[in-house]
């Protein structure tokens, strides 16, 4: 249905009278949130690289047309990590049944990464952006190590694999850490430190991974073959962080090749 954008008009009569505050219909042309169809469905969700969310949405309901502004935000600050997309159930009646999905109201599913399981339903008495973001954070997969004992950490800092190791102040692993960990996992042991936890960092030190917990969040690289750890010298940004990992691990690879 190549017309389905016309239906913005209806809010444009009726000049006085109180009536209920309009809401247009969601719109997400030139935004980061990618509508799919029943054409382009499989081929934008089969064996994903990361998790999906998918808002099935009634263009009529006024609780997610509420929040599409907040929505379309979202796709721009995760959109790195997590692919945010939309589907019309008015104009994709029956990819909306197909997915249980035959309301007046709109559902937000979780699809996960690789596609292994079923997909989560987003469940709240109210629709925020705010508790999507949550959502989103709870199920990213994370291949990151919270070392909060000493047997954790010694555990950890014995592997013979590099070390990727984030120093923070906040309790949860960030999406940026975790999806980073997704991408590089099979080549580098990621690991997270608490601020103030010194029973870990003194048993990372006894091993040679020697931090200082100054200026937190930060990022230490140790590599177990020449028991050496630098500090992470870039910006604490996901464009950066991947190139700088993605340089060290071919480094990585080439050495062993030439071993």
């Amino acid at each position: 249905g190549g017309m389905g954008g016309m239906g913005g008009m209806g809010g444009m009569g009726g000049g006085g009278g109180r009536r209920q505050a309009h809401v247009d219909p969601p719109d997400f042309k030139k935004s980061n949130v990618k509508l799919l169809t029943e054409d382009t469905w499989r081929s934008e969700t089969k064996n994903p690289k990361s998790i999906i969310l998918v808002a099935f949405y009634q263009p009529k309901d006024r609780t997610f047309s509420a929040i599409s502004e907040g929505y379309k935000k979202l796709a721009d600050s995760v959109g790195k990590y997590v692919k945010i997309t939309a589907v019309n159930c008015n104009e994709q009646q029956s990819l909306c049944r197909k997915h249980g999905v035959n309301s007046k109201d709109s559902i937000v599913k979780l699809y996960p990464y690789r596609g292994h399981d079923k997909p989560k339903v987003f469940k709240s008495k109210r629709l925020t952006t705010k508790g999507l973001h949550s959502f989103v954070l709870r199920n990213m997969p994370s291949f990151v190590k919270v070392l909060t004992s000493k047997a954790s950490a010694s555990k950890f800092a014995d592997s013979d694999r590099i070390k990727i190791i984030l120093f923070s102040k906040k309790e949860e692993v960030s999406l940026l850490f975790k999806s980073l960990s997704k991408d590089f996992h099979q080549h580098v042991d990621f690991g997270m430190v608490i601020a103030g936890n010194s029973r870990v960092t003194r048993v990372l030190e006894a091993k040679s991974i020697k931090i200082s917990m100054e200026n937190l969040p930060s990022i230490y690289v140790y590599q177990p073959s020449i028991k050496k750890t630098r500090k992470y010298p870039g910006a604490l940004t996901y464009e950066e962080l991947h190139k700088y990992i993605n340089t060290l691990v071919r480094r990585i690879s080439r050495l062993k090749g030439e071993l």
